[in-house]
């Protein structure tokens, strides 16, 4: 019995050392030390690496590790300890887990490929990358610092902050709802929308369209009629009388103009006042022709004078532009003084020396005579003056006779700024 057992040991040692796997035959189907069916094992190692391989009759794995520790890394495509993902091949910085094994989200620093727009790795909203990672705009409810001034989150141009991301302002092209009538974005009053962003109208002191003049206010009594369609220039004679030194043609000028500064005191019309105003008067260089700006601007609207006889005071019409003023026939003598008032026609002559074109000099038409200028308006004794009349419209309201210069009469002051 015991060499029987011998014989079988002998026999599995044999097997053992010349076959490189044990197979399930009968001859070691009654194997009673169990070495049928345990598994061949080989090792082999390098100094950089080593690989274990294991193989049953029914399976294989194989695993990687670090070549150099031999323990699991990032991009294994095994999701070890400590690491959150790990997709191998397809980790990256782009992508939806990062080369750190890390879950790609918004705030880490890193840009989700289609996912994010930005990613600055911070919590601040006034940056160039907001919430949600997406890139700072106008609109997005957040004021970017130094860029915007406002920011409402909405894009709606007629509230406090329009789309330019700029508080509402008159000429920033917005209607700002309730508070502006309209916003052309520009800097003209002479458009269909003023720079207080307010719609055209006439009496808004602009000229604009078909208005021929707009003196901000809708008085039908001053230089611009009610309706913006008139521009008015004032005329009158002077209520006193003056001999036939004037002082040259500068001082008649201040001297009409000092009429109307003294409105109020003078009991003048208070628009008058401030207006400026020169005399109706040439002497032996200039001449209404020569040194009124109204004919080089080619004035056209409407010369007028103050009825105070009316009440309501009314404005009567002498002249349309410089043309009618020059034409030779006035539309209404020009006989009313500063206050109103009609002048006496007892006392109805006026220093002139002007013909009814607007030149200087004596008129064919009437008793006049050469140089009759008193000597340029400085003297007032010896010397000739040539006159007009107050209560013709012919061109003898300008040209009519002659008075010595020590006698006395009135000016015409006509307004011409």
């Amino acid at each position: 019995m015991q060499r029987l057992l011998d014989l079988r040991l002998a026999s599995a040692l044999a097997v053992l050392v010349t076959s490189s796997a044990c197979h399930w035959t009968t001859e070691c189907g009654s194997d009673i030390y169990g070495v049928c069916g345990e598994s061949e094992t080989s090792t082999s190692s390098s100094s950089s690496s080593t690989t274990t391989s294991t193989t049953s009759p029914a399976t294989s794995v194989t695993s990687t590790t670090d070549t150099t520790t031999g323990e699991p890394m990032c991009g294994d495509g095994q999701v070890d300890m400590g690491e959150e993902c790990d997709d191998g091949e397809n980790n990256g910085d782009d992508k939806a887990c990062t080369s750190e094994c890390t879950n790609n989200v918004c705030g880490d620093g890193y840009v989700l490929a289609g996912v994010e727009e930005c990613d600055d790795g911070n919590i601040s909203n006034t940056d160039e990358c907001v919430d949600g990672c997406k890139l700072a705009t106008c609109g997005d409810g957040f004021i970017q610092e130094d860029k915007e001034e406002c920011d409402d989150g909405n894009d709606v141009d007629t509230d406090a902050c329009p789309t330019s991301c700029k508080p509402a302002s008159c000429g920033d092209g917005f209607v700002q709802q309730g508070k502006e009538e309209c916003d052309d974005g520009n800097q003209s009053n002479t458009d269909a929308c003023t720079n207080a962003c307010k719609a055209a109208a006439c009496g808004d002191g602009y000229v604009q369209g078909d208005e021929a003049c707009d003196d901000g206010n809708t008085d039908d009594l001053d230089a611009c009629s009610g309706d913006c369609a008139t521009s008015r220039r004032f005329v009158f004679v002077t209520a006193d009388v003056y001999d036939g030194n004037l002082g040259g043609l500068a001082g008649a000028d201040a001297l009409c103009s000092g009429l109307v500064d003294d409105a109020r005191a003078d009991m003048v019309p208070e628009f008058l006042a401030g207006r400026s105003f020169k005399a109706w008067l040439s002497d032996d260089t200039q001449s209404p022709d020569t040194r009124f700006s109204a004919k080089g601007e080619g004035f056209g609207g409407t010369y007028v004078m103050i009825d105070g006889t009316k009440d309501p005071v009314e404005l009567v019409p002498v002249a349309v532009g410089w043309a009618g003023l020059v034409s030779g026939m006035l539309d209404h003598p020009l006989d009313h003084d500063q206050h109103g008032a009609v002048i006496n026609p007892a006392n109805k002559t006026v220093w002139s020396n002007t013909q009814p074109d607007g030149t200087g000099g004596k008129w064919a038409m009437a008793n006049q005579v050469d140089d009759g200028h008193c000597t340029n308006w400085s003297n007032n004794a010896a010397g000739i003056g040539n006159t007009g009349v107050t209560d013709l419209q012919t061109g003898n309201w300008t040209a009519n006779a002659l008075g010595g210069c020590n006698a006395t009469a009135r000016l015409y002051c006509i307004e011409d700024p």
